[in-house]
């Protein structure tokens, strides 16, 4: 941006990755149709085992200080959603070595050892069910509003269900693809606003319900 100083630069980036990850949160918590990963029947999303995992999480993240941490495994374990091949989403494959080893998921460990404990406690919810349930607790417990979820997401089982490194959003140049079957090659628009688009156009969310949900991030308007 013209005029801004490289920190102001990195402060702004960081501020827009972070309204983009809470916009995505709020759609994937709450879309009527699923397409980030598989789902079963559910147990009753108010049964009283639900509702005391949910309660543990809000907990923790007063008690931890962790509401970032959470949103952004949430968003690292569904964002990597492929239309055209049907892999990756909202899995719990993060949980795996491999994913935990790809560049944007620096940290996360610390995440999933924070939830360990809840996921423990409650075997019968999938730990792809409780990283979802995390961030939607987190964004209560920090003032937000209380995000009406969907259950049922079925756990991946193995490491060979890691989706390919590079389908999350770079924060900065240069641009990766983020599709395909290579989605690290360079792409060949390198604007940042042509990575988003292939971002969430590859997670099969049109421009008005992904790029642009950071203008408009109310849980109202997540539905696709």
């Amino acid at each position: 941006m013209a005029g801004d100083s490289p920190d102001q630069e990195v402060v702004v980036r960081m501020i827009l990755y972070g309204v983009i990850i809470v916009a995505f949160v709020l759609t994937v918590a709450i879309m009527p149709t699923v397409h980030l990963g598989g789902y079963t029947e559910p147990m009753n999303s108010h049964s009283i085992e639900y509702e005391s995992a949910y309660t543990q999480c809000v907990e923790l993240v007063r008690r931890e200080n962790c509401a970032p941490i959470l949103v952004r495994l949430a968003w690292h374990d569904s964002g990597n959603y492929d239309i055209n091949s049907h892999t990756g989403g909202a899995t719990g494959s993060i949980r795996f070595d491999n994913e935990l080893a790809h560049g944007g998921n620096a940290g996360l460990k610390v995440a999933l050892e924070l939830l360990e404990p809840i996921m423990k406690e409650h075997p019968r919810i999938s730990r792809a069910d409780i990283i979802q349930m995390a961030s939607a607790a987190a964004i209560q417990a920090s003032g937000g509003p209380k995000i009406p979820m969907k259950y049922g997401r079925i756990d991946a089982t193995s490491p060979s269900e890691v989706p390919e490194e590079g389908r999350l959003p770079t924060a900065g140049a240069p641009f990766h693809q983020a599709t395909g079957p290579h989605p690290m090659e360079a792409a060949s628009d390198q604007s940042p606003a042509a990575h988003l688009r292939a971002v969430f156009y590859r997670m099969e969310m049109p421009g008005s319900d992904g790029a642009s949900s950071p203008g408009r991030p109310a849980a109202g308007d997540a539905g696709l």
